[in-house]
């Protein structure tokens, strides 16, 4: 067996590495449209990204700000820092939870029309 060392062998390792690779001669790729089919799919392709960019909003959609309750950072009724300007418990009805899961209330978080159940 040979035993040459590193410093012997990193020419040769240079050499092979250059040698190769291959810049991006032939690499997979769809298949070539014809010109008045290329056009085609690229107007496609602009009249759709245009279709995107307008935004349609449904009529019944509302567009109104969140109510603001209280100015500042802190919630004066609740002691809170950082927390929501518009209460969200607002529409919970003390009383309505099941007694016997021991639920005291039972409702959603609504903010702006939007509900998220926790």
């Amino acid at each position: 067996m040979l035993c040459l060392p590193v410093r012997a062998l990193r020419p040769i390792i240079r050499q092979i590495r250059l040698n190769s690779t291959k810049p991006f001669l032939e690499s997979p790729s769809p298949v070539r449209l014809p010109p008045h089919e290329q056009a085609e799919f690229e107007r496609l392709q602009k009249a759709a990204e245009d279709a995107l960019q307008t935004r349609t909003v449904h009529p019944d959609a509302r567009s109104s700000p969140t109510r603001v309750e209280f100015d500042g950072d802190r919630n004066p009724k609740t002691g809170e820092i950082g927390g929501p300007k518009q209460d969200p418990l607002r529409h919970y009805k003390p009383g309505q939870g099941d007694k016997s899961k021991g639920e005291e209330y039972k409702g959603d978080y609504s903010f702006n029309g939007r509900v998220t159940d926790f």
